[in-house]
């Protein structure tokens, strides 16, 4: 029983096409590292729109996890930005997400 393709990876994969899983992580982790370069709030944005995410689904330990990081609350040094908290910020992120639900 031979094949006749190529295999990519030694996962037995014919073919990588821009639906394959490993395609998509892997563009996900290059934004991840490149998009803080480019524009400091981006990482601020990924955060809480995985933080509004995991609130929305009621994920526990999320608040764990904020409880935890409250020591390390950096303040946001952005011009005219209503929140300097990090924390104030992603308490109320926290809320919409609840709310939202």
């Amino acid at each position: 029983m031979a094949t006749t393709g190529q295999t990519y990876g030694g996962l037995g994969r014919t073919r990588i096409g821009p639906l394959d899983p490993a395609s998509w992580i892997a563009l996900l982790a290059t934004f991840m590292v490149v998009l803080p370069y480019l524009s400091p709030l981006a990482l601020l944005g990924i955060a809480e729109i995985a933080v509004l995410a995991a609130s929305f689904f009621l994920y526990s330990p999320l608040l764990y996890l904020t409880i935890f990081l409250l020591p390390m609350s950096p303040l946001i040094a952005v011009e005219e930005f209503p929140v300097h908290d990090l924390v104030a910020l992603t308490r109320i992120v926290m809320f919409v997400g609840v709310l939202a639900r």
